[in-house]
């Protein structure tokens, strides 16, 4: 079975967790997974997803710097 990328998501942290490269969701709900033995990912959409996930971060970052420190 194929994983279309709308399915896929990256995320830097997992449980608390940070992983140095980050994590892999596969949104599985709703897709009929009977007799499936195989996932397989497009690594170009893996990659596409995670160059995403950055620019948010990046954007995050900057409105941070922005806004400056917090308070409290």
């Amino acid at each position: 079975m194929e994983v279309p990328a709308t399915r896929l998501r990256v995320m830097s942290s997992h449980k608390g967790k940070a992983g140095e490269h980050g994590w892999l969701q596969i949104e599985l709900r709703g897709l009929d997974l009977e007799g499936v033995s195989h996932l397989y990912v497009d690594l170009a959409d893996l990659q596409r997803i995670r160059g995403k996930a950055e620019e948010a971060s990046a954007i995050v970052d900057a409105w941070d710097q922005l806004l400056g420190p917090k308070e409290g």
